[in-house]
């Protein structure tokens, strides 16, 4: 875990320095090259965070939030309909957080950024 979080954070500060988007340098074909589109919004977001995923298997992917630092967040995610959460961040700390999917054998898939206002 613990080199997962460095490694995380070292290619976050290259995406940074870069200008690149973090969101493509995170992302890791592990789902039998499925198509899943996720989009997180709004970013930045200030009490609700909209996440939308787009996978026929999304049922079989776990969601996690970390702080820039690794922390696992302890959250509920609001089913809004079949594709759609909604994460309640009012009481997050101002800052980056990194919104994680895991697939059902535990494999993150993806990992995204956003932050809270």
């Amino acid at each position: 875990m613990k080199q997962l979080v460095l490694l995380t954070l070292f290619v976050f500060m290259i995406g940074l320095a870069s200008g690149q988007s973090t969101s493509n340098l995170f992302n890791q074909n592990s789902l039998n090259d499925k198509a899943v589109e996720v989009s997180l919004y709004p970013n930045p977001a200030t009490d609700l965070l909209n996440i939308k995923i787009t996978d026929p298997d999304s049922h079989e992917l776990s969601l996690n939030v970390y702080s820039i630092i690794g922390t696992k967040i302890e959250t509920k995610f609001q089913k809004l309909d079949n594709d759609t959460y909604q994460l309640d961040i009012k009481d997050f700390t101002p800052g980056y957080y990194l919104f994680t999917l895991r697939s059902k054998d535990g494999k993150v898939n993806k990992t995204y950024k956003f932050l809270k206002r």
